[in-house]
């Protein structure tokens, strides 16, 4: 799972693998001020953190709370949940009434 989307990340939206961790696995804060981290399957960069990836067994459900939890803490904008058979990818809206979650359908290639 984990190697399949990492060459998805580099064959079909052209992120070269320089720019992406998977080990040792990228830590993000579980809240703004904790001290707890959650290490993360797969960081994308692109200046900064753009994309976080998790490859797990739970449900779509377990699935969006986790990349919730994990883009509330961090600057990347997009979250991709896979279990091998689904697939759920977030972009994080941040306006001045908080953060929200849409569903879409793809994330942006690189560069864009």
């Amino acid at each position: 799972m984990l190697q399949q989307l990492v060459q998805e990340l580099v064959d079909v939206y052209g992120y070269p693998k320089s720019e992406i961790q998977t080990r040792p696995q990228f830590t993000i804060p579980s809240s703004p001020s904790g001290s707890n981290k959650y290490p993360v399957d797969i960081a994308v960069f692109e200046r900064d953190l753009k994309i976080v990836c998790e490859c797990k067994k739970p449900n779509v459900k377990l699935g969006r709370k986790q990349l919730e939890t994990y883009l509330r803490n961090c600057p990347a904008k997009f979250g991709i949940w896979t279990n091998g058979e689904e697939r759920l990818i977030l972009e994080k809206i941040e306006n001045f009434q908080g953060i929200d979650f849409k569903e879409v359908n793809n994330i942006p290639p690189r560069g864009i």
